[in-house]
Formats: C-alpha cells, structure tokens, sequence
C-alpha cells in the first residue's frame, strides 16, 4: 500500500510539472519566435538545443529561490500558494481567451534568423532572459508548484516537478522544431486550439486547489465567518 501510495504520489508531482510547464509553453513567446527564426536556419535540433539554455536560466532561479530565499518561502508559504494560484488562474484565463490565436509557425522575410550571431544554446539563454513574464511566473506560480513539490516529498518532489517542467519545455519544442523542419505547421495548428483549452481547464483546477491551500494556511477569510 506504501509502495502504491508513493508511486502514484511520483507520477501526481511528474504529471503536475509537465502540464504546468507545458501551458506555459504554449503561449507565445520570444522563444518561441526565436526556435522558429533558428529552426529555419539550422533545422530540427534548434529546439532541443534552446531548451538547455532555457533550462540553464531556470536552474538558477530554482537555485536562488531555495538557497537565497528559503526560510522566506517557509514563513510566506501560504501567500505563496495563493499568489501561485491566482497566476495561475490568470494564466488559465489567457489560454482559454487567446486559445483561437494560433501562432505563425512560419518566419516572415526580414526576420531575425539572418541577424542572429549566438548559437542556439545561447539564444535559449538570452530570450528567457529577455522575456518579461518570466520572473513574474518563477516568483508567483513556479514558487508554488516547487513549494507543492518539497511539501509532498521533500527536495525528491522538488527535483520530480522541475523534471516534469522541463520535459514539457523539451517535448513542446522538440515537436515544434521538427514538425516546421519538415513542413508539417498546418499539422501543428490543428491540434493548439483544442490542446490550450484543455490546458487551461487544467491550470483552473489547479488554481482553485493552490487558492484553496493558500485560504487554509493565511487564514485570510477567517474574519469573515465569525
């Protein structure tokens, strides 16, 4: 029973990183006009590659999160998980809205693909960085989702959402690369719309429950029913 209960805890924390990772994949992004600019260049392992770079950037920030900022977390924990699940809800809301907005997964003349010096590790690293949601995510829903993880299995849970994370990031590029590689984008437009609106019932799942814990720990709506 110990043994079940453990192994269907492993896949809950894998399942919970991959599909978080993945919604936010999704939404367009300057990597993702970065992989399709370099994908044109170089072909089907550009994606792959800047997925290293990115998750390079996100090791770091994981790093700075638990080392430099740990006992905070642990104090905050609940205003954390509600943060966390209030972006995510915002996120959810974005899918859904935007989820008919399907992104051109061709490059236009006069794109960037000429002008890019770096490799495409290197861009991985440069267009996180460069991206202006990112640290807002890390410090809002990506501190709860590695927060669910150490509460649920300690730094093994941690390191199993970070792996579910970036397998996503790798899976949803890795497709990306490829399927534009060999010509294949109509393919790939097919399956975004109905493939964000699932996500985004998901992230609003999930939203509620981090909320939920957020409410519980804070004790922020106890005032109110006295």
């Amino acid at each position: 029973m110990y043994y079940m209960d453990s192994v269907l805890l492993l896949f809950y924390l894998l399942t919970l990183g991959f599909l978080v990772g993945f919604s936010g994949a999704m939404i367009p992004g300057p990597l993702l006009v970065f992989v399709i600019s370099d994908t044109l260049k170089k072909g089907r392992w550009s994606g792959p590659l800047a997925i290293i770079g990115h998750a390079v950037v996100e090791l770091f920030i994981i790093v700075l999160i638990f080392y430099g900022l740990y006992s905070f977390i642990q104090s905050y924990r609940g205003w954390i998980y509600l943060l966390g699940g209030l972006m995510l809800a915002f996120t959810s809301f974005i899918l859904y809205r935007d989820s008919g907005c399907v992104p051109d997964f061709r490059a236009r003349n006069g794109s960037m693909s000429g002008k890019l010096a770096c490799g495409s590790v290197a861009g991985g690293v440069v267009f996180t960085l460069f991206n202006p949601s990112f640290p807002l995510w890390w410090a809002t829903a990506g501190s709860a989702l590695l927060l669910e993880g150490l509460n649920q299995m300690g730094y093994f849970g941690l390191i199993l959402v970070v792996v579910g994370h970036w397998g996503s990031d790798l899976l949803y590029y890795t497709i990306v690369s490829f399927m534009i590689s060999r010509g294949k984008e109509a393919s790939l437009k097919r399956v975004y719309k109905p493939l964000m609106i699932l996500l985004a019932f998901f992230l609003g799942l999930l939203s509620a429950y981090f909320i939920g814990q957020g409410v519980d720990s804070t004790g922020i709506i106890s005032p109110f029913l006295l």
